[in-house]
């Protein structure tokens, strides 16, 4: 074609097909003389996977200036041209000849073309390169699209380049003796077993976002200047790429080359983000050339050859949480920076002033000794306080409060030891609520005899990752046996002991933490007509087994796992008041609100401990962990008489909750032969709203109930946590 001026719009829903099998046959489109605006090709649609661009010999497609291809089905060239004659031989200066050279096959060639855009959802398949360029492209890949070079890159450019991949893009590789034998004069078979399959070949500025799999996965003999070829899930001369949580860049060689083709600088700095998999035989990433380029890494990067190699820059690594690293990492010269922004970490530098070089961007604590580096993960010691604090609240709860109702007015009291004087028992068929009335129930209730409980508890705690630490999950199950007595008619006392399992597992897979601890306490519970005040105190004794996977770099898989053991202990005493307000009957039953307030204080202490099966143990001090809590809720109460002579009572809770850290020392620590002290991480004031609810079944002297309730804290962290069990009255 040679009108500058046409538009073309082309809807293929079945096939073109060019069917010539020579070298230089022809492509099934042909456009590229076109550089108006406005051009479109489309091949398929959402509901036509079947449609076929195809070309036996030659391109498929050829597109002019200024197009969008959009394919759902087939593009493919099957042409045998799969590689190019190069511009030297067999790695010498030789120049050589190449005698009626045909141009290599591709699926799309763009050519010099500008402004040319693909969005792939089906299949792009060339003998060569998948996608080609000598200037730009810009690509889409959606999920389930493939693009493929069978001996070549899926997507490639001379100049530069986006490429989105939500799918696959492979760079692939024929094979020695399968590559297309171009005819050189004094240089018989030297293109025979050449092909380089990058998955993206960028060889300008590139913008690489891979949500999907990039695979380089192979290639062999020597490229157009003479250097051998390389496999690169991703080559480019600088930019910047981003590969996502899930997504994979791989090479048969390197996992990401940046440079100029041929091991010298590439054309820019190079900013990389990666929270998915790097991977590749030799390198994981490897940057030539003296840029100041960034690494941010919360994945997978590992190499054979090095994890990570820079050049002379002034080149930053930033290390998140989830950051695994497998090889060494070499950052060159220049003004280097390694900032830990979470997790457990462990390096092995081949090169740098580490100590100019490290710098921390929180409060992550850090040590350097002598080639290595390593900071340590402080979210389990966070971990352990929320999980102490979370058992000890539902601990706090266990005990009955036998808070009096309006139906306890309407029936004597049960199996009294201390019965209430004649005066103040309410006369038969009384249907009061008024103050005396409320007094004569009290009375009655308080002067029950003993009681002995049994309950049966578990809950969660969750928090998301916040500043330097990452999210955790607490686990607990426990039950606990006391006995509940009454001193006179307006005061009662009980004791309890029980013991409680605890699980603490921390996000990305860095270890968990489980725990076995036993407590007893006390409470004692005064009335004043509707209005109590309880005084109580638990305290417990534990064991706990920790493990901890390291992010080791030169570690076999790149990860170790470090065990420990460590005693702890605590005490909580709190004090809470209420008061009890009979409001009268509704739906068939009486009804009944209580405020309370509670302040309660937790003092925990863990012994430390030395782990073993590291390569550089890590050995814990003791710690102190010192916190308040106060609470304001509000219960309403519904209990109603059933058949056969029970009586159920439903009760909602809702309330408000607030934490302060009022003590604990540093956390002191030796890792990597040096020593390192730290504040107590974590959030030390925190407010939060509760909501709960609950139903007690009573027949007589026996009393079954089951409850649960939900906390919900600043910086996401939640709380849940349920209870059922028994009180039988004697």
């Amino acid at each position: 074609m040679s009108n500058p001026v046409t538009v073309y719009t082309i809807n293929n829903q079945g096939t073109i097909w060019q069917k010539g099998t020579g070298t230089a046959s022809g492509q099934a489109l042909d456009l590229r003389d076109i550089t108006s605006t406005g051009n479109t090709i489309t091949n398929g649609s959402s509901t036509n996977a079947s449609a076929t661009i195809k070309a036996d010999g030659d391109d498929a497609i050829r597109p002019g200036s200024n197009t969008i291809i959009l394919n759902y089905g087939t593009i493919i060239s099957n042409g045998v041209v799969n590689t190019k004659c190069p511009d030297f031989i067999g790695g010498t200066t030789t120049a050589a000849t190449c005698v009626s050279s045909p141009s290599a096959h591709d699926a799309i060639d763009v050519g010099s073309r500008t402004m040319v855009s693909v969005e792939n959802y089906g299949t792009i398949s060339g003998p060569r390169h998948g996608i080609t360029a000598d200037t730009e492209i810009s690509v889409i890949n959606r999920s389930g699209g493939l693009i493929v070079g069978r001996n070549g890159s899926g997507v490639g450019s001379d100049g530069t380049g986006t490429v989105i991949n939500y799918g696959t893009i492979r760079g692939e590789y024929a094979g020695a003796g399968n590559a297309y034998n171009h005819t050189i004069t004094g240089y018989p078979n030297q293109t025979i077993n050449n092909g380089d399959g990058d998955g993206v070949d960028i060889d300008g500025v590139a913008r690489i976002e891979n949500y999907g799999t990039i695979i380089g996965a192979g290639a062999g003999g020597f490229d157009s200047s003479g250097n051998p070829n390389g496999a690169d899930g991703i080559a480019a001369g600088g930019g910047v790429i981003i590969n996502s949580v899930g997504a994979l860049i791989q090479g048969a060689n390197n996992g990401i080359l940046i440079d100029n083709g041929g091991g010298l600088a590439g054309v820019a700095a190079t900013s990389i983000t990666n929270a998915g998999t790097i991977t590749g035989s030799n390198y994981g990433i490897r940057i030539a050339g003296a840029y100041n380029n960034t690494i941010i890494n919360s994945g997978t990067i590992s190499g054979g050859t090095f994890a990570i190699q820079t050049g002379a820059g002034a080149d930053t690594l930033e290390i998140r949480g989830g950051s695994r690293i497998i090889g060494p990492v070499d950052l060159g010269g220049g003004a280097d920076v390694i900032r830990f922004t979470g997790g457990n970490h462990k390096l092995t530098l081949s090169s740098g002033n580490l100590t100019s070089a490290i710098l921390t961007s929180s409060s992550i604590p850090y040590v350097v000794s002598g080639d290595k580096v390593a900071a340590i993960d402080p979210t389990s010691f966070a971990a352990s306080a929320a999980m102490l604090q979370s058992t000890t609240r539902v601990i706090s709860s266990l005990a009955p409060d036998f808070t009096p109702t309006l139906r306890d007015q309407k029936r004597p009291p049960i199996m009294s030891y201390a019965p209430a004087p004649e005066a103040l028992k309410i006369p038969e068929g009384a249907m009061a609520y008024a103050a005396d009335a409320t007094l004569k129930s009290q009375t009655a209730v308080t002067a029950d005899g003993s009681a002995i409980w049994t309950r049966v508890f578990g809950g969660q705690s969750h928090a998301n990752a916040a500043g330097t630490l990452v999210g955790f999950r607490n686990s607990f199950f426990g039950g606990a046996i006391g006995v509940d007595m009454p001193v006179d008619a307006s005061r009662r006392y009980g004791v309890f002991l029980g013991g409680v399992s605890n699980s603490s597992k921390l996000a990305e897979n860095y270890g968990d933490t489980t725990s076995k601890m036993v407590f007893a306490g006390g409470y004692l519970r005064q009335s004043w007509d509707s209005s109590f005040m309880k005084l109580a105190l638990q305290a417990g004794l534990g064991s706990n087994d920790t493990s901890r996977n390291i992010s080791n770099n030169t570690a076999n898989g790149g990860v170790e796992t470090a065990k420990g053991n460590y005693s702890n202990w605590y005490m909580s005493p709190e004090l809470s008041v209420g008061h009890t307000y009979a409001l009268g009957e509704f739906l068939n039953g009486d009804v009944s609100l209580t405020p309370v307030a509670q302040v309660r204080f937790l003092h925990g202490s863990f012994g430390g401990y030395g782990e073993t099966g590291g390569t550089d143990n890590l050995r814990i001090g003791q710690r102190t962990s010192s916190s308040m809590e106060e609470r304001l809720t509000l219960k309403a109460s519904h209990v109603s008489s059933g058949l056969q002579g029970f009586d159920l009572k439903l009760e909602l809770e809702l309330g408000a909750l607030a934490n302060q850290r009022v003590g604990g020392g540093d956390v002191s620590a030796t890792f990597v032969g040096q020593s390192v002290k730290f504040a107590q991480p974590g959030k030390g004031n925190r407010i939060g709203a509760t909501a709960g609810v609950g139903a007690e079944l009573t027949n007589g002297a026996v009393s079954f109930f089951v409850a649960g309730e939900y906390i919900a804290r600043a910086n996401s962290v939640l709380d849940y946590a349920g209870k059922m069990g028994l009180t039988v009255r004697f």
